[in-house]
């Protein structure tokens, strides 16, 4: 039996050599980094920028949550039509929409708007991050790749709060979203970059989207 199980490891780190996949994974960080270093700190930027109190913090937060609902549905849908189409949109709007949150960071009924439109739109990372990787991946890889997204997770979210903690500390919380535009706008950037190599189509969307659900509920 121990043997079988590190031929059955072995026979899935072939997909380790697709540049491809590094791509996405490095992508994958960054795009979680991207998303928490301004996501991260959301209740101190209320509670400084805007200057809700504590209840308006919570219910804005619950709303935030409602929309990503929403916001996930719709990406999974967009996802089982065009994935790099919907990749690219969710990187501008999330960019665009933390931009206005800067601008109008101080006005109370804005920042309620953009605050919903921000949940619609975050929540469809976590999907768009499985899919785009997986979705070239062999089925007989995906449950070795999906251990590393995962683990991409991870480290991508602790960099995010750790890169939003040092801006903060360094220029003040109403600058933190900069560092998540950064990020986004570099991801924006590699989502261009191809290796000669014909994305394959992916599974069924209902396929995929249970492997992202998995994914997000680990």
């Amino acid at each position: 039996m121990p043997a079988t199980r590190k031929s059955a490891g072995d026979s899935q780190l072939y997909v380790l050599k697709s540049p491809l996949l590094w791509l996405n994974l490095i992508s994958t960080i960054l795009m979680l980094a991207g998303m928490f270093s301004s996501y991260g700190y959301l209740a101190a930027y209320m509670e400084k920028i805007t200057h809700m109190n504590g209840t308006q913090i919570s219910v804005m937060l619950l709303l935030f949550g409602g929309m990503g609902v929403l916001g996930n549905w719709l990406t999974g849908k967009a996802l089982s039509k065009n994935v790099m189409l919907t990749t690219r949109v969710f990187f501008t709007a999330l960019i665009i929409v933390q931009i206005l949150a800067y601008m109008f960071g101080g006005l109370f009924v804005p920042m309620v708007i953009l605050l919903s439109l921000w949940g619609a739109i975050h929540t469809g990372g976590f999907l768009i991050g499985n899919i785009r990787t997986t979705r070239s991946v062999p089925h007989s890889a995906l449950e070795f790749v999906n251990s590393l997204l995962t683990s991409c997770y991870n480290i991508g979210i602790s960099l995010g709060t750790m890169l939003g903690g040092l801006i903060i500390a360094n220029f003040g919380v109403h600058h933190v979203v900069w560092m998540s535009v950064g990020l986004l706008a570099v991801n924006l950037g590699l989502s261009f970059v191809t290796f000669g190599e014909k994305h394959q189509q992916p599974a069924p969307a209902t396929e995929l989207e249970k492997e992202a659900m998995a994914i997000m509920h680990a």
